[in-house]
Order: C-alpha cells, then sequence, then structure tokens
C-alpha cells in the first residue's frame, strides 16, 4: 500500500493520475526520477491561476508581463475614446 492508498483511506478523497501533474521544488529540480508514476512537465503548467516553470523568464512573461500588455492595449483604447468619468466629452 502507498502513500496515496493511505491518503485515500483516510480522506475520503482520489487523486486522478491522470490529470495531476508534479514539480520538484528547491535543489531537487534536476531530480529525474519520477515517484508515485506523476507527470513532471517541463513546460509551464498552471496552478491556481498562475504558470509555474522552472524558467524564471518564462515565469515572468506568462506571469506579469503579457497582462500588462494587454491591459496597456485596453487603457490605450479606452483613452482614444475621450471618456470622462460622466461618459464622452461633448464640445
Amino acid at each position: 500500500m502507498n502513500i496515496l492508498d493511505e491518503f485515500r483511506k483516510i480522506s475520503g478523497l482520489k487523486l486522478n493520475k491522470k490529470k495531476a501533474k508534479a514539480l520538484w521544488v528547491g535543489s531537487a529540480k534536476g531530480n529525474k526520477t519520477r515517484p508515485l508514476g506523476f507527470h513532471f512537465p517541463q513546460d509551464p503548467t498552471r496552478m491556481l491561476g498562475s504558470n509555474l516553470s522552472y524558467n524564471h523568464d518564462k515565469n515572468n512573461n506568462l506571469n506579469f508581463f503579457i497582462k500588462i500588455y494587454k491591459m496597456d492595449a485596453k487603457l490605450n483604447m479606452w483613452q482614444a475614446r475621450d471618456l470622462t468619468l460622466f461618459g464622452r466629452i461633448m464640445l
């Protein structure tokens, strides 16, 4: 009986191994072993709305820079409409 079976027996929850992904963290990030049959992706994986990866530049790009670019484009579009808090400026 492995740790996942113990977890299921105690909690009543069952882990879906087809959907589960794992990442090594800290000094173990270069570890090549695959315990318990988990999938260890090399590409960024999404967790709780954030992208996680071993590549810091890719993390920053996906989590911050792309969102800032989209927000800037949206603000520029609104600015081009000459809007005020009360609506369109009437001259």
